[in-house]
């Protein structure tokens, strides 16, 4: 009985410290981030909801996300000059809509990931 209490333990700590370590992060910077990003998200193919990540206010984009088999496209949209005081109508249908989140701002413009399914 000890065996296999000690073999179930060991399987749950296994499994605990397997999806620890699921997540994938990348740290982009400079001019090329964007590419670097459709790179990314090409390697891992994450399905959409595990995907975040954030722009600083140095231009760093930091992302995080769970590698899947996600067979859909993933496109960075740029909107330049977001209003201050409302909502853009485009950004919010499309998040209405299930197909984009926004993946951060820098100044008055904001990135937004949108994607397709297949």
């Amino acid at each position: 009985m000890k065996t296999i209490r000690g073999a179930l333990a060991a399987a749950l700590l296994l499994t605990s410290a397997i999806s620890v370590q699921a997540a994938e992060y990348q740290h982009l910077k400079g001019p090329t981030w964007r590419t670097g990003l459709d790179e990314f998200l090409k390697k891992f193919k994450p399905s959409p909801e595990t995907v975040t990540g954030g722009i600083t206010g140095q231009g760093d984009v930091h992302v995080y996300c769970i590698p899947s088999q996600f067979g859909g496209t993933y496109t960075l949209l740029l909107y330049p000059k977001h209003p201050v005081d409302r909502a853009n109508n485009t950004i919010k249908a499309l998040v209405d809509g299930g197909n984009a989140k926004i993946f951060g701002f820098v100044g008055d413009d904001v990135y937004v990931l949108t994607w397709t399914k297949q």
